[in-house]
């Protein structure tokens, strides 16, 4: 079933950007607001103050042999397993924040994938002390075990 529900959701949303020029796809589970819609590439998606507890990416146009997988840092799991386009990285109603990510592309000549993230901070009750961190090709955006939650991502291909 959960195989049927990841190709009808492939379906679904290639179905919707035909013709379109962006390479990638992707979408957040935000808490208390569920599922985002499917973003382009280069969207920025996340509210400030809300913490995002999952991703999922989907390539589209990329050459044959081409691959692309991430992972993040959740909230007292630490790492979780690579995961590859499509799939859900991150849990979902279970109030465990995403607190770090890597996205890496393979076999794909002359192309980066680029992101960035924006973390929120509670120091005290009343002080939040944001941060932005920028990364390419499997590096680590964010930060673990600091208490820092991602609330906004933003994901890119360039040459």
């Amino acid at each position: 079933m959960h195989f049927l529900k990841l190709i009808f959701s492939i379906t679904l949303i290639s179905t919707c950007f035909v013709g379109e020029a962006q390479s990638l796809r992707y979408q957040i589970y935000e808490e208390s607001k569920g599922w985002h819609p499917w973003v382009k590439e280069n969207t920025i998606v996340g509210e400030r103050g809300k913490r995002i507890e999952a991703i999922k990416i989907l390539p589209f146009d990329f050459p044959p042999g081409a691959s692309l997988q991430y992972r993040v840092h959740i909230k007292t799991d630490g790492w979780q397993p690579w995961t590859n386009a499509g799939e859900t990285a991150g849990t979902e109603d279970e109030d465990r924040r995403i607190e770090a990510i890597e996205i890496k592309l393979t076999n794909f000549p002359g192309q980066s994938v680029c992101y960035w993230i924006w973390t929120g901070y509670r120091e005290s009750t009343t002080r939040d002390v944001p941060r932005k961190y920028e990364a390419c090709d499997g590096q680590l955006a964010g930060t673990t075990q600091r208490r820092k939650p991602l609330e906004q991502l933003r994901i890119w291909l360039t040459p």
